[in-house]
């Protein structure tokens, strides 16, 4: 189910708004200045469709889009749950970055989780089958895909050359919501990393694939002048068969 949640970006605890009206969500976001439509495929889709097929299906939308934003280049991109560099995949767009320009996604099959940081809002949407969003140039945003990813969306680009992520250099995103990731474990992210900050000032705290929210949770870190290993707080759970849904990346 797609779905809108908005939260200042100082108090990541205090839902605002929580949509899953497509209708609703559109004008939301429309306010915000982030196209979110819905698009039908006009012809059916086999099994395993291959590029021309998806983008044949969907050609009237795109190209409407094409004709009223001058997008250049469109393809298709997909991800199974068993692909070997899954985690790498997700890792590579979690932190907060920005594109020089638009960032357009309409999802064919699956879900990801957009979290969009505009002004001192951060808009969580999860874009679910017949979803399109265009996140628009330098807006500052995180992508998730997910621990265990299934997805084919349609790409539509001005220049694949300028869909190159920068950084910020900001952690927001570790305070936010991850897609499939329990309450539980979102709050043990926050955790540690607010341990670690109080520790040591000069932390820079970035997830490292394969290790965040584990079954006894020892989150990743890379440190700037770090004290001696031993002296980075763990956090193990009361319960070692708690296993609950945190996932390994």
């Amino acid at each position: 189910m797609s779905e809108l949640k908005i939260f200042q970006d100082s108090q990541p605890d205090t839902l605002e708004q929580h949509l899953t009206d497509k209708a609703a969500m559109a004008k939301v976001l429309a306010d915000a200045g982030i196209r979110y439509e819905q698009w039908q495929a006009t012809q059916e889709l086999s099994d395993n469709p291959q590029q021309e097929e998806v983008i044949a299906a969907y050609k009237a939308d795109i190209d409407r889009l094409i004709a009223e934003e001058g997008y250049q280049t469109v393809d298709v991109v997909s991800m199974v749950p068993d692909h070997p560099e899954k985690a790498a995949f997700r890792q590579k767009f979690l932190e907060e970055h920005r594109h020089s320009e638009d960032e357009v996604r309409f999802f064919v099959e699956g879900q990801g989780l957009f979290t969009l940081h505009i002004g001192e809002r951060v808009y969580e949407v999860l874009c679910t089958k017949g979803d399109l969003i265009s996140v628009p140039a330098n807006t500052p945003h995180w992508f998730d895909m997910g621990p265990n990813p299934r997805f084919v969306a349609i790409r539509l680009f001005n220049n694949p050359e300028g869909w190159v992520a920068n950084f910020t250099g900001s952690d927001i995103a570790q305070r936010f919501n991850r897609l499939g990731e329990s309450p539980r474990c979102l709050q043990e992210r926050r955790l540690s990393r607010e341990a670690i900050e109080l520790r040591n000032p000069n932390t820079s705290i970035r997830p490292l694939p394969f290790e965040t929210c584990t079954g006894s949770l020892v989150t990743s870190v890379l440190v700037r002048n770090a004290p001696p290993l031993q002296s980075l707080l763990r956090l193990e759970r009361k319960d070692p068969h708690d296993q609950g849904n945190c996932h390994r990346h």
